[in-house]
């Protein structure tokens, strides 16, 4: 058994500056005793005040909020593949 979430509106806006999302991640994490998967937004982008949030940011703020799994999509995938293909370590992706 498991709960997921899927932000599905992440890609409008700042996902890790989601605080409604995060604040019901909170409070479900508080109250739910089964894992909590999170998924959506996780991707780099930059944010409205400029700064650079890298996919890694976006999984932290949703770890830190209370989610014991984090859903990563296309995105992530593409740039995971982009990161290995110019190193010569191996992935698990492929």
């Amino acid at each position: 058994d498991e709960i997921c979430i899927l932000n599905i509106c992440a890609f409008k806006g700042e996902a890790a500056g989601d605080l409604p999302l995060l604040g019901v991640l909170r409070k479900a994490s508080e109250r739910c005793f089964v894992p909590l998967t999170i998924g959506g937004g996780v991707r780099d982008y930059t944010a409205s005040d400029g700064s650079s949030v890298t996919a890694l940011d976006v999984a932290d703020a949703y770890f830190r909020a209370g989610a014991d799994k984090v859903g990563i999509g296309s995105d992530a995938v593409k740039a995971a593949k982009g990161y290995y293909a110019s190193t010569s370590q191996k992935t698990s992706i492929e």
